[in-house]
Parts: C-alpha cells; sequence; structure tokens
C-alpha cells in the first residue's frame, strides 16, 4: 500500500508549503482580526457611551442658547467647548448656525441632552 504525501507547493522564495498549514495560518489570522475588533470594541462597552465618559471644563452659559420649536437649540453667539474625553483633551468651536439636537454627539459629549437638563423648563 502507498504512503499518501502531502502535495506541497512553492512560495515565491522556493520554500514548500504544506496545504494544512496554509489553511491554519488563514484561520489564525482571521481569529487574530476578530480578536483585535472586539478588544477595539471593550473600551465603549465597559464604559457606557462616550457622552458618559466625557465632562466640560466649563458649564455652558443658559444664556447663551435658544430652544427652538422642534427641541433643537441654537446658540446666540459662537462659543467654545473644552473639556476631557477619556483623558484627551479637547476643544470645539461652534458658530451661530450650528443646531444642537439631542442625541447628537459632538466631541464625544451630548450638548443637546446637556442643554435640555440645564437650561430646558420643567
Amino acid at each position: 500500500m502507498k504512503r499518501h504525501r502531502p502535495t506541497l507547493r512553492l512560495d515565491c522564495d522556493g520554500v514548500a508549503i504544506d496545504r494544512r498549514r496554509r489553511g491554519a495560518t488563514a484561520i489564525r489570522l482571521a481569529l487574530l482580526f476578530v480578536t483585535s475588533a472586539a478588544l477595539q470594541a471593550l473600551p465603549a462597552l465597559a464604559n457606557g457611551s462616550d457622552a458618559q465618559s466625557t465632562r466640560l471644563t466649563a458649564p455652558l452659559a443658559c444664556a447663551d442658547f435658544a430652544r427652538r420649536s422642534d427641541g433643537a437649540w441654537v446658540p446666540q453667539r459662537p462659543f467654545t467647548t473644552e473639556g476631557v474625553n477619556r483623558g484627551v483633551r479637547f476643544r470645539g468651536t461652534y458658530g451661530i448656525n450650528t443646531v444642537i439636537r439631542t442625541g447628537v454627539a459632538v466631541d464625544g459629549i451630548d450638548l443637546g441632552a446637556l442643554l435640555d437638563r440645564q437650561c430646558a423648563p420643567h
């Protein structure tokens, strides 16, 4: 009875590659990719949304914002936000044409929700 020899292929350097090894390498690479993607998602899952881990260094002045009939906020004058998002300092400048809606995070913070809590009549 003849013994079966694995089919060998040569790579560009002339080195023999076993087909089973190529398959195992592909599986390892796919596993590495999936693991890497999962590890990148862990901080967001552990900390919740970015808005929860972000803080402004100065409060927003309610007099600087007007609430529209659709519930969005618009600034009465240009304003700047400064804060920390997961240890990284940020600074954002916004003009009078900016529309601020609840549920939309900008620089990691939901300015609309913040204005709703601080400035909306209860």
